[in-house]
C-alpha cells in the first residue's frame, strides 16, 4: 500500500505539471493576452508622448511609419510645432474600457485623450491609435502606426504658419542705424528664456532693432486648425491676434537720410546732420553699407564671405566711430584761446613760409600749412584759409593743461546722451606726451578723434550763445534744451561764427565750393592726415561741417575716407551743397 500511494502522488503532480505548462503556453497566445502586452506598449508610448520623449516614441513605431521620416524628422516636427504653439502641461492619457482582443485585420485599436495649453486657448480631444503586431529587429511585439492627428503636422493634422513682416523700405540708406533681426543664437536663447523667447524666434541683431527689442517685439499670433490632404482647413481649434509691438518714433528725417546716402554711397564715409536748434537728429548715415533684407530672407554663404571681405567694410558703422577731425577742430581752438585770453580778434602774427616749429627742441618736426598768404594772420584769416600753423601756435600760447580742461567742457570723453551707442571723442589716448603732440592737437590732428555726431553738436554752440544742444534721436523724449552750456562765452561764439560764415563766403575761403544759392551757410573745412611718422605720405580723410545760419534748421558734418590726390575736402564739396539745396528750397 506504501508503495502504491507513492507512486499515485508522483503521478498526479507530473500530470498537473503538463498540465500547467499546456495551459500557460495556451494563456500566452491567447487574443486577451495580446490585448494585456498591446495595453502595456501603449501607456509607455503616452507617457514618452506626455514627458516630450520624441526619440522613444520613435522606437517605438510600425516599420511602415518609420520609412516614411527618419528618426530626426520626427523628432523635429514634434519640437517645430510644441514650440511654435507654445505648448505646455502635456497631458497624454491611455482609456482602456475591459479586455481588448486584435480586430480580424490582426490590429488593435486605442483610444486616448490628449489636452495641453497653448499661445491660443487650451486645446483638448479624444482620439484613436491604431496598433500592429510585427518584428522589429529580431523581436516581436505591438507597435504603433503613426497618423497626423497625432500631432505634430504633415500635410494633415495641427499645422503652424508663420508670415514674415519685417521690411525695411529704405535698405542700405538706413541699414547701419536700423539695423535687422535674425534667428536667435543659443546663447541669446539662454538669456532671454526666462522672458519668454522660443528657439524659432527671430531677435534685432544690430542697431535700433538690437537696442529696442523689449519694446518692438510684441507677442506673437496664430491659428491652430485642421486641414485636410487639400490644405483646406476643416476646423479651426483656436484662434490669438498678435499682439504689435510698441511704435518707437525716430527723429530722423527718412528723406534727407537718403540723399545723404545718395551722395556718398560710392564713398566710404559717414556723415550727421541734426536741427541745431532743437537737436533733433535728423540723419546718421554710414556708407558703403548692406541691405538689412537679405539678413532677414536668409544669405548665402557667398553673399556673407563677399560682404564680410570687401576691403571698403560695408559693415562697419562708420557714425559710431571717431576719426581725426583735422581742421574742423579749428574753430574749437579759436574759442578756448578766445575765452582764455591767449588770443584776440584784433591781434595779427606774422607767420612766413609753408613750416614753423617752435624752436629747435622739436628735431626735424615741423607744422606744415597749405598756403602761404604773405601777409599778417589773425583769427579770422586763420579760419577762411585753414592755417595749421596759426592754430598749432594757438593751442601752445593756451597751455597744456588749460587746453585740456576748456576741451573737456565740450563733452570729450564722454557717451553722447543718446540710446545708440557711439565712441566717446577724446583728446589723448592717455595723456599730452609733449609741446608737439599738443600743437598738432590745435588744428584737430595728434590724437585727438571725434565722431561726426559730436562734431555737429559742438557746431550748435556757435548758433545757440556758446550751448551745445541737447541731442535727440526718440520723437517724444523729455529733456533739457542744452547737454553742455556755456562751453564758449556768447560773444566768442558769435566771433567764430561770422568767422565760419567768411569760410564759405570769402572768394579765397577753402568752403567756398559748396554755398548755396538763396541761403547763407557757415562751416569749416578738413582734411586729416593719417600717418604713423613724420615724412610718410598717409591717408587723408576729408571732411566738411556746415550749417545754414539764415534760419537755422540743418546741421551737416560730413566724412569721406581716402581723399588725398582727388583735392582733399573739395571731394565734399557738391555733395554739400546738394544737400543743402535739396533740404532747403
Amino acid at each position: 500500500m506504501r508503495k502504491t500511494w507513492i507512486w499515485f502522488w508522483t503521478v498526479f503532480v507530473v500530470v498537473l505539471a503538463g498540465f500547467g505548462v499546456v495551459y500557460w503556453s495556451l494563456w500566452q497566445d491567447s487574443p486577451q493576452r495580446e490585448g494585456e502586452k498591446a495595453k502595456e506598449m501603449f501607456s509607455a508610448y503616452t507617457a514618452h508622448w506626455q514627458n516630450g520623449e520624441f526619440a522613444e516614441m520613435y522606437e517605438q513605431l510600425s516599420a511602415k511609419t518609420k520609412q516614411q521620416m527618419t528618426k530626426e524628422q520626427f523628432i523635429l516636427r514634434y519640437q517645430n510645432i510644441y514650440e511654435g504653439i507654445e505648448a505646455s502641461h502635456v497631458t497624454v492619457e491611455p482609456l482602456y474600457n475591459g479586455p481588448l482582443e486584435p480586430d480580424d485585420d490582426g490590429t488593435i485599436k486605442l483610444h486616448y485623450r490628449f489636452s495641453m495649453e497653448t499661445f491660443v486657448d487650451p486645446i483638448a480631444f479624444t482620439g484613436k491609435a491604431t496598433l500592429v503586431k510585427e518584428q522589429q529587429n529580431g523581436e516581436e511585439g505591438w507597435y504603433v502606426m503613426w497618423n497626423p492627428s497625432f500631432l505634430p503636422p504633415d500635410t494633415k493634422g495641427i499645422v503652424l504658419r508663420k508670415k514674415q513682416v519685417r521690411y525695411y523700405p529704405y535698405k542700405e540708406a538706413m541699414a547701419h542705424l536700423i539695423g535687422y533681426t535674425g534667428a536667435i543664437s543659443a546663447e541669446g536663447l539662454e538669456k532671454r528664456k526666462e522672458q519668454g523667447y522660443k528657439s524659432s524666434d527671430r531677435i534685432g541683431k544690430v542697431g535700433l532693432e538690437q537696442i529696442y527689442e523689449e519694446r518692438l517685439r510684441g507677442s506673437a499670433g496664430g491659428r491652430i486648425s485642421i486641414l485636410n490632404a487639400e490644405g483646406i482647413e476643416k476646423k479651426l481649434i483656436g484662434e490669438k491676434p498678435a499682439k504689435n509691438g510698441e511704435t518707437v518714433k525716430l527723429t530722423i528725417d527718412a528723406e534727407l537720410q537718403k540723399e545723404i546716402y545718395e551722395q556718398i554711397k560710392q564713398e566710404a564715409g559717414t556723415a550727421a546732420a541734426i536741427h541745431p536748434k532743437t537737436g533733433d537728429i535728423l540723419a546718421l548715415v554710414s556708407t558703403p553699407a548692406y541691405d538689412p533684407n537679405d539678413f532677414v530672407l536668409g544669405m548665402s554663404t557667398t553673399q556673407w564671405n563677399k560682404l564680410n571681405n570687401d576691403p571698403q567694410k560695408p559693415l562697419l558703422n562708420r557714425f559710431a566711430h571717431g576719426y581725426a577731425p583735422g581742421s574742423t577742430f579749428k574753430p574749437i581752438t579759436g574759442a578756448i584761446g578766445l575765452d582764455t585770453g591767449a588770443i584776440t580778434t584784433q591781434e595779427e602774427r606774422s607767420i612766413t613760409g609753408l613750416h614753423w616749429q617752435k624752436d629747435s627742441s622739436w628735431g626735424n618736426y615741423e607744422v606744415t600749412r597749405v598756403s602761404d598768404y604773405k601777409s599778417p594772420v589773425n583769427l579770422r584769416k586763420a579760419l577762411v584759409y585753414s592755417d595749421n600753423i596759426y592754430f598749432a601756435q594757438t593751442a601752445l600760447a593756451i597751455g597744456e593743461e588749460p587746453f585740456l580742461q576748456q576741451a573737456t567742457e565740450f563733452g570729450f570723453g564722454e557717451a553722447i546722451p543718446i540710446p545708440f551707442p557711439v565712441e566717446k571723442s577724446k583728446l589723448t589716448n592717455a595723456e599730452m606726451r609733449n609741446e608737439i603732440q599738443l600743437a598738432d592737437s590745435g588744428y584737430g590732428q595728434g590724437e585727438v578723434t571725434m565722431t561726426p555726431l559730436h562734431l555737429a553738436l559742438v557746431y550748435s554752440a556757435y548758433v545757440n550763445d556758446g550751448s551745445m544742444v541737447y541731442p535727440s534721436l526718440i520723437q517724444g523724449e523729455q529733456h533739457e534744451p542744452f547737454w553742455k552750456q556755456n562751453v564758449m562765452t556768447k560773444e566768442s561764439a558769435q566771433i567764430i561764427g561770422q568767422d565760419l560764415l567768411q569760410v564759405m563766403e570769402d572768394p579765397r575761403g577753402t568752403g567756398r565750393g559748396a554755398r548755396v544759392f538763396g541761403h547763407q551757410l557757415a562751416g569749416k573745412t578738413g582734411t586729416a592726415e593719417l600717418k604713423q611718422k613724420k615724412g610718410e605720405l598717409g591717408r587723408e580723410n576729408g571732411w566738411y561741417a556746415a550749417i545754414n545760419v539764415d534760419d537755422p534748421r540743418l546741421l551737416l558734418v560730413m566724412m569721406v575716407e581716402d581723399v588725398r590726390g582727388r583735392g582733399g575736402s573739395h571731394v565734399l564739396d557738391s555733395k554739400v551743397k546738394r544737400i543743402f539745396s535739396q533740404a532747403l528750397p
